[in-house]
């Protein structure tokens, strides 16, 4: 499973959905409490868990113009599930950000990092697998939405025999949700920045209309996605 010796690591392959499983259950053993205390203890402005970083995603919204999302947001407020145990969650895990070099593995990128819910890992996840952001043709859509779909039950089950923390339906929907909302205003943030970076393959450029998607059924507005 690991980097065959003497080639160094490399990152896993991205149809490999028991090693993010496994991963994704690792740094939910560890010690959140001390995390956070550092993080205090050093002023961290940057949010450190799930009501900051929603505020934030609200706020970025109002200047965009977008009505669509900050009222998304507002709705999650509304609807926050009920408090659990909180973890170390990585918020970007999949198999491109991780390194396997024989028995040791390093993951990468822990920019979305938060103190938050097991859901919040597992629910990026599974989102990332069940919709592929990969660029295809039309014909070649429903394919890989059924790789999908297999790669995301393959990766629950996985990650039940790995020991991850479970979490209940209505958690795992709520952070599907803020995954979506966090993709789509990103993603708005970027189109409206000044200095013309191209973002057009970043992978929010492809599974952004599935978040809208997801966004409007749940909270029953219509939400949309403005590509690049």
């Amino acid at each position: 499973m690991g980097a065959s010796r003497g080639h160094g690591p490399e990152r896993h392959s991205p149809l490999h959905p028991a090693s993010p499983a496994g991963t994704n259950a690792r740094p939910q053993a560890l010690d959140p409490t001390r995390l956070q205390a550092a993080l205090d203890h050093a002023a961290v402005s940057a949010p450190s868990q799930a009501p900051a970083l929603l505020g934030a995603l609200t706020e970025s919204a109002i200047p965009f113009g977008r009505s669509d999302l900050e009222g998304a947001a507002f709705w999650l407020a509304d609807h926050f599930p009920p408090a659990g145990p909180t973890v170390i969650g990585h918020g970007d895990l999949h198999p491109l950000n991780l390194l396997v070099d024989g028995e040791h593995w390093t993951l990468l990128d822990w920019t979305s990092a938060l103190v938050a819910d097991p859901a919040y890992d597992r629910a990026f996840t599974t989102l990332m697998l069940r919709h592929p952001p990969l660029a295809a043709p039309a014909p070649l859509r429903p394919v890989l939405a059924s790789v999908g779909a297999v790669l995301a039950r393959r990766f629950t089950t996985a990650y039940q025999r790995a020991g991850g923390t479970p979490s209940d339906q209505r958690t795992l929907d709520w952070y599907t949700n803020f995954h979506a909302l966090r993709i789509l205003t990103e993603f708005e943030g970027w189109c409206q920045d000044s200095t013309g970076s191209d973002h057009s393959l970043h992978p929010w450029s492809t599974v952004g209309p599935v978040a809208a998607q997801i966004l409007s059924r749940t909270t029953e507005m219509k939400v949309s996605f403005v590509g690049a």
